[in-house]
């Protein structure tokens, strides 16, 4: 029997704002970006921006539509970079999820097996840890699998 590859409701969230971002990254960044999916390990190369859905709950039974739990965290090395243009370079990435109407539209022209109704922010949390900066944003997005 061939084997079908589907991917989890958290796989298919991650990847599609992690394509949203990296697509609309290029506009606005010119150096070398990382882009990562999952939990947030100590071992990801800087800069970078780390997508990770800790939750997906099916808001109505057998629906297939998903209320999804993402973070998104940026990372750079706090010696490669000044603090202007560390808080440049997260105030663009958050400022893609600032409208809920554009983010889900734009998320979802260049995905085929997720529609994103809604994001809604819930909130922002900066950091410094040894000697890397880091900000994250938590995101609330309700989306259909397709």
């Amino acid at each position: 029997m061939p084997v079908i590859s589907i991917d989890s409701p958290t796989v298919r969230i991650e990847n599609t704002v992690t394509r949203y971002i990296s697509n609309s990254f290029a506009s606005f960044w010119t150096s070398s970006m990382n882009f990562y999916t999952g939990l947030s390990n100590d071992d990801k190369v800087a800069p970078a921006i780390i997508v990770c859905c800790h939750n997906a709950q099916e808001t109505y039974f057998q629906t297939r539509v998903y209320s999804f739990d993402v973070e998104i965290a940026a990372k750079d090395i706090a010696a490669d970079t000044t603090t202007a243009s560390f808080n440049s370079m997260a105030g663009n990435i958050f400022s893609l999820f600032g409208d809920s109407k554009t983010s889900s539209l734009s998320m979802n022209v260049s995905n085929s097996n997720l529609c994103v109704f809604q994001t809604q922010v819930i909130d922002y949390a900066n950091t410094h840890q040894e000697d890397s900066w880091g900000v994250s944003m938590n995101l609330k997005i309700v989306g259909a699998l397709i």
